[in-house]
């Protein structure tokens, strides 16, 4: 009885019930469809294992005219930090090739040119817990001159091919190495700052042999990650960096008139809150950065849409409901009581 009545009202009513219910479900769907976008901001980073023990290292730097903190380093300092400081299980540099916008690739007859490639230390995927389709992540970038290409960049060149052990030229702002290639990467459904076409082993002939004769502290330009001990202090280890950098960089720096203090950002955050927290960066960050002020902004215009759908709805069903005054009567008057209608109106 009350499905037909419903349906019967429907009917009747036609212009009232589309205008009420198409309202309510464009709300609802606004609502999802942002609800998804701000869950895909949030979830950069997070797929990898671990993800709350991993840190990036910053830099606090400043000079008589300028003060801002960076989000990058000097070469030598994450290995000096993973020699003095047992609170680091892990440590790994990221480097994009300066003033490289793209990056040649060449196999046999196929060639083409690639934009995102990162040169990283062995340890990459070790902290960094990418699946692969070929090759162990563990010992992929061991040997010299070993590249481990992405799932996308890999089907380019061989197809359904293996590309395990075969040689590939890479040439990057004018510097070419021969790389073997070592892994292949699944397709990744989670996405990251850190993703690219293909990552080359710091021990290389090319870019990975010149960052590794670098041994200046004022060089920061490499993208730095530690992932610390299970029980260590944050804190702690950031507490101690400033007397390490004393030790070690402090005079080259003084000497050209500027000063470096280093910090560390949780992996989790380096996506949304970078943009806040290297607000004066004079370099630009690894991948595509995010904005929490916008997911903040398209949080508050999800409610807001869905709190105008309720009152729209609201208060036409409230309109509504006072030419259901006869109705209502002779269910009373035949017995209804207050909690059938409720369940009748509610249902419907």
């Amino acid at each position: 009885n009350y499905l037909m009545i419903a349906f019967r009202n429907i009917l009747k009513h036609k212009v009232f019930s589309f205008i009420n219910v198409f309202g309510l479900t464009i709300g609802i769907t606004c609502c999802i469809l942002l609800t998804l976008y701000i869950n895909y901001e949030f979830s950069y980073e997070r797929h990898f294992k671990d993800y709350q023990n991993i840190y990036r290292v910053t830099s606090d730097m400043s000079t008589d005219q300028w003060a801002g903190k960076i989000p990058c380093t000097a070469p030598p300092l994450v290995p000096t930090f993973q020699r003095e400081f047992p609170e680091l299980q892990l440590a790994t540099r990221v480097v994009i090739p300066p003033d490289v916008q793209r990056h040649y690739l060449r196999f046999e007859d196929k060639a083409f040119y690639e934009n995102r490639g990162y040169v990283v230390d062995s340890t990459f995927f070790e902290i960094f817990t990418y699946e692969f389709k070929e090759g162990t992540p563990a010992t992929a970038l061991d040997g010299p001159s070993s590249v481990v290409l992405s799932h996308d960049v890999a089907r380019k060149i061989f197809g359904e091919s293996s590309a395990l052990d075969q040689l590939l030229s890479i040439t990057s702002g004018g510097i070419a190495d021969t790389f073997r290639i070592t892994g292949v990467l699944r397709p990744s459904t989670h996405p990251s700052q850190l993703d690219a076409g293909f990552y080359m082993g710091m021990n290389n002939q090319g870019w990975g042999k010149i960052i590794g004769n670098m041994q200046s502290w004022a060089q920061t330009f490499i993208y730095s990650f530690v992932k610390l001990a299970p029980g260590a202090s944050v804190d702690n280890l950031v507490a101690k960096m400033p007397a390490l950098m004393e030790k070690h960089g402090a005079k080259e720096l003084k000497a050209m008139g500027f000063a470096s203090i280093p910090g560390l950002q949780p992996l989790k955050d380096m996506h949304l809150y970078s943009a806040q927290e290297f607000n004066n960066a004079i370099l630009s960050d690894i991948g595509t950065s995010g904005n929490i002020t916008s997911v903040y902004i398209m949080a508050s215009i999800c409610i807001f849409i869905l709190l105008i759908a309720c009152i729209n709805f609201i208060n036409l069903t409230t309109a509504k409901a006072f030419q259901r005054a006869g109705e209502v009567g002779v269910r009373k008057s035949l017995g209804a009581s207050r909690s059938v209608l409720i369940r009748q109106f509610l249902g419907e």
